[in-house]
């Protein structure tokens, strides 16, 4: 009987081993800028995802995997499609593209973008007059690839970022680069009809932008200095140049940049093809901050652009251990 007692529960605590972690979950209110009628409206962002290993010792990688982020389309926007003609009674869809800011405060990656793609199917249901009645639930949940994190001394809590952590996306008309305004910025394609949503944690509906709240943690990484280590990811900056235009003041360019995943140390260039428009200039911007870069332009460029009074323009950015970047701009 012991003996029995003694296998049962060793295959007990297996099985616990065994077992997979379950998803942390959180579900953030957002405050989102509508383009059908640029009205800040509530949306709930829901995220989830495991955290693993977890504990980990201090100074080691973790992944964050199984995350996912859901949100469901309101009723509303459904019926306003409807109203023009565009959704009909019985099986519609909504294409969609998503960009989305996950957060870890502490790690050198603080903060890592996804572009996200997905369709929802639904079904309106119309009165005898073709009137709208109802549609099913337009929930949407879309699959995060994992990612690898670096934890610190203190546990690492993921969650949905804040605003201003979405530049340079294409998420324009026609693949258009711009700047968000928020951490989750949708593009859906209703047929003909397209239209944006541009989120980030608030409370707060209107005409008037929102002031922001923090998201909390939908997962949090434990840290056990006795805990397993796994490599820790090597952290590659990202920097993005920000805006979409340039404009000179005299010979003085300013040109906005922003870092994430890592800090940025690099180089900027400005050429019209393949001629110089300003010497190089050197920057160093921390992970997660933004910065701008002023150029100085040659005395040749000053009298082209006055004559001109616009020369299409590259700017070229660097960054030691990330890609080189390159945004094509009109200069004024």
């Amino acid at each position: 009987m012991r003996r029995f007692l003694t296998i049962f529960a060793v295959t007990a605590l297996l099985l616990v081993a065994a077992a997979p972690a379950s998803a942390g979950t959180l579900s953030t209110q957002n405050s989102c800028k509508w383009s059908y009628d640029n009205t800040w409206r509530h949306l709930n962002v829901d995220l989830s995802g495991v955290a693993s290993p977890n504990p980990v010792a201090p100074g080691s990688g973790v992944n964050l995997t199984q995350t996912s982020v859901h949100v469901r389309i309101p009723d509303y926007l459904i019926q306003y499609g409807h109203s023009l003609q565009i959704l009909k009674a019985g099986a519609n869809e909504i294409r969609a593209k998503a960009w989305l800011a996950v957060e870890g405060p502490g790690s050198p990656q603080n903060v890592m973008v996804h572009q996200l793609e997905t369709v929802a199917r639904f079904t309106i249901t119309e009165d005898a007059n073709g009137q709208f009645v109802s549609t099913t639930p337009v929930d949407v949940t879309i699959p995060i690839p994992d990612t690898v994190w670096t934890v610190g001394t203190a546990p690492l809590g993921f969650r949905q970022a804040g605003p201003g952590t979405l530049l340079g996306i294409p998420g324009g008309t026609g693949g258009a680069v711009l700047d968000a305004l928020g951490s989750a910025f949708i593009r859906m394609e209703l047929g003909a009809l397209a239209m944006t949503a541009d989120c980030y944690p608030a409370t707060g509906e209107g005409e008037v932008q929102p002031p922001a709240t923090a998201a909390g943690a939908f997962e949090t990484a434990a840290v056990d200095p006795n805990a397993g280590k796994i490599a820790a990811p090597k952290a590659n900056p990202a920097v993005t140049v920000r805006g979409s235009s340039l404009k000179a003041s005299g010979r003085r360019v300013k040109v906005q940049l922003s870092c994430t995943a890592a800090d940025c140390n690099g180089a900027l260039t400005l050429k019209a093809g393949s001629k110089t428009l300003a010497t190089k200039k050197t920057y160093a911007v921390k992970s997660g901050a933004k910065k701008t870069v002023t150029l100085t332009l040659s005395k040749a460029a000053q009298r082209s652009l006055k004559d001109k009074k616009s020369l299409k323009v590259t700017v070229r950015v660097t960054a030691t251990g990330g890609k080189t970047i390159t945004k094509k701009f009109t200069l004024r």
